[in-house]
Formats: C-alpha cells, sequence, structure tokens
C-alpha cells in the first residue's frame, strides 16, 4: 500500500508574529517556520501504519516555494520514503492547493491520503466519544480502510446510467458499476441547495471546503453550511421500559422516539405511534398492547425493551440504538433460500399478524374511534 501525506509550511507555534510597519500583513521575514503541527501528526500515523506491516511507501508532498524542501526533509526524516515539492513563488488559494493535489495524486495513484485538520473534542465530549456505527464521520470511516467508504456512504448501488446499456444484463451491470458515488439531496424546492449524505464530519470548516472540493464536480462547490457532529442521547432502555414503552417502576409514564434508542425516521413515527395508543388505553383504564413479534417495528421494540434478555439483565451491557433490520425478526418456519422470496415471505407474515393486530385495538375502543387502517 501506498500512502500520500499532504503537508504544509507554517510558521513555528513557539514564534509571536509581528505586524509589518505599514500593517499591510504578517512580518515572516525572519520568522522560524516549521511543518504544521497536524500534518507532523499525519506522517507519525502513516509511519505508524507501515511498521505494523499494512503499507509499503510513504510518499510527503507541499505546495509553495523552494523553501518548504527544509519541511519536507524534516517528514523524510519522521519517517517518509519520498517527498514531492510542488514549486510556485506564488501565493495559492485553497481551490488551487486542491487542484495541484489532484494532479499529484493522479500520478502517484496513492491507495491511502491521510490529511485534514480535525476539530479537537471538548474534555466531557472525550469521556463519551464512542461513535454510533451507522453514523460514523466520514474520517473515521476512512480510517477503517481503503475501500470502507466506497461500502458506506459512497456505496454506488442504485445509480445507473442508460448509455451503459442493459440494467437488467448481470454481467454488463456488474462491468459497469460506479466505483464510488457521492449523493446529493436536495434541500431546497428550487434544487440550489443540495446535502452531501454520510458526510458528518469533525473536520474543521476551512479543511471541509478544501477536502471536499477536491471531489470531481465540487471543485467551485459553495458551502452554505458544513458538517457537523451531534451528540445522540438515548436511554438504556432495556434496563428502563416495557414492550409497550411505559417505563418499569412508572407505568403512567411512557418514552418514544430516537430516545428510546430505536434509529430511523419511521422506527420513531411507529414508536410515538404505539406509546400515544397505549397512553390513550391508560387513559381509559384499559389494557395496554404491543405490535406484533412478526412486524418489524414489533421486532425492534422487543429489542429496546426489557424482553432484552441480555440486555436487561447484564449489569455491564453497552447498549446502542438499533435500526430496523432482518436479524432482529423471528426466523421464518421454512427456510428459503432466494433473498426477494424470503423477503416477501416476511412481508406477507407480518401483514397477517397486524391484521389481527388491528382486531384487537379495534375491540378496546369505542366504535366512533375506530382506527381504519395501520400500515
Amino acid at each position: 500500500m501506498k500512502i500520500l501525506v499532504p503537508v504544509k509550511r507554517v510558521v513555528d507555534y513557539n514564534v509571536k508574529v509581528r505586524a509589518k510597519s505599514d500593517e499591510s500583513g504578517p512580518d515572516l521575514s525572519n520568522a522560524k517556520m516549521a511543518i504544521n503541527p497536524f500534518c507532523e501528526i499525519a506522517i507519525e500515523e502513516a509511519v505508524r501504519i507501515k511498521e505494523a506491516g499494512k503499507a509499503e511507501e510513504i510518499i510527503a508532498v507541499s505546495v509553495g516555494d523552494s523553501s518548504s524542501q527544509e519541511q519536507l526533509r524534516t517528514c523524510l526524516a519522521l519517517g517518509a520514503d519520498r517527498a514531492i515539492l510542488v514549486e510556485t513563488s506564488e501565493v495559492i488559494e485553497p481551490l488551487g492547493v486542491a487542484k495541484a493535489l489532484k494532479e499529484v495524486v493522479g500520478k502517484e495513484n496513492p491507495d491511502l491520503i491521510i490529511l485534514g485538520k480535525q476539530a479537537m473534542l471538548k474534555n466531557f465530549e472525550k469521556e463519551s466519544a464512542n461513535f454510533f456505527e451507522a453514523c460514523l464521520p466520514i474520517e473515521e470511516i476512512a480510517r477503517r480502510g481503503i475501500d470502507t467508504m466506497r461500502f458506506g456512504p459512497l456505496k454506488s448501488i442504485g445509480l445507473w446510467n442508460p448509455k451503459w446499456g442493459d440494467l437488467f444484463d448481470r454481467e454488463n451491470r456488474l462491468k459497469n458499476r460506479p466505483h464510488a458515488i457521492v449523493q446529493l439531496r436536495m434541500e431546497d424546492l428550487q434544487g440550489k441547495l443540495v446535502n452531501m449524505v454520510g458526510f458528518q464530519t469533525n473536520l474543521k470548516w476551512s479543511e471541509q471546503k478544501r477536502i471536499f472540493r477536491m471531489i470531481p464536480g465540487l471543485e467551485k462547490a459553495e458551502f452554505v453550511r458544513f458538517g457537523v457532529m451531534h451528540r445522540n442521547t438515548f436511554l438504556e432502555s432495556p434496563k428502563l421500559l416495557l414492550p409497550t414503552l411505559q417505563f418499569m417502576k412508572r407505568e403512567t409514564l411512557l418514552a418514544a422516539g430516537q430516545i428510546t434508542g430505536t434509529e430511523g425516521y419511521a422506527a420513531a413515527a411507529a414508536g410515538g405511534l404505539l406509546a400515544g395508543i397505549n397512553a390513550s388505553l391508560l387513559a381509559m383504564s384499559k389494557k395496554t398492547i404491543t405490535f406484533p413479534d412478526e412486524s418489524m417495528i414489533g421486532s425492534l421494540i422487543n429489542f429496546i425493551s426489557n424482553r432484552n434478555q441480555m440486555l436487561s439483565n447484564h449489569k455491564k451491557s453497552n447498549f446502542q440504538p438499533m435500526p430496523a433490520s432482518f436479524g432482529l425478526v423471528p426466523e421464518l418456519t421454512k427456510r428459503i433460500k432466494d433473498k426477494r422470496l424470503r423477503y416477501k415471505a416476511y412481508q406477507e407474515r407480518s401483514t397477517e399478524a397486524l391484521s389481527r393486530f388491528k382486531e384487537i385495538l379495534d375491540s378496546r375502543f369505542e366504535k366512533d374511534h375506530l382506527l381504519i387502517k395501520i400500515h
């Protein structure tokens, strides 16, 4: 594996920079220059990867004038195998640096590129910096392997260009499948704002603009809002909730939505429906209900409630949010190898169970409160 590490020449962090006499900018005439500390960390990370036997060559690259050779020599001393200087006497804006790096990447064809300043986590964030696996920062995904992003937010399944030929020809489909794609989700009715799907990140805003503009097609993108990470707060539901979403120790209190540990909008809405129905039943002094186990929401609620015996009884359980998954649903009585037929059987069984559930639900309410249809 070949690793490319872009590095930048900056003023040494111990130097106090003074302004020029005419106040036209900083006076760097006699200032000590050094490698950017973040770039030094990137070089050290590349060396660790090489020492672990996962890489054969480390290349340091810098864009600037001839004085940048000093910082490249530092990279070689730290463990880089080669150094490349894209020499220019002009002051280059971030877009120009991105284009220069793109050319170097095209010629060197590295397997891994390490760059970018990540925002420093606060102390309270470090204590609980456990990422939800279905919502990882893009840089964390990249750390896990060369092709990891291709099978995550850059997954290319579902995109097809009619010019490629017959979509239903399997050999043709495998031959022409895109290597990776960036999904852009429309955010306004005019189509002027789009969202980069799956690009939540801890990168600093200036680095987001520089790095994401290296993506083909986004070279001149104007960033209206930058990516951030949000804290996901949720209950340790298996130790607190019944499958009716009532609290075990206070059955008149119910929880719903993503705070219960379900992941996804549909699951959050279904949880709200269940909690709302049961709140109505409790108000009428009637018995509460649960979704059938055969349904996806029923299985998901079972996982996040005290029916999950493994997590509800274990003192040191590490409960994490769970999205809808066929792995939660009870197995079919008859094994079906074909995936489409198997999913259809799951759907038919769930529909049948929900029809019986609707009859039970209707019996709990007065005739003028009947629920007409449940999807």
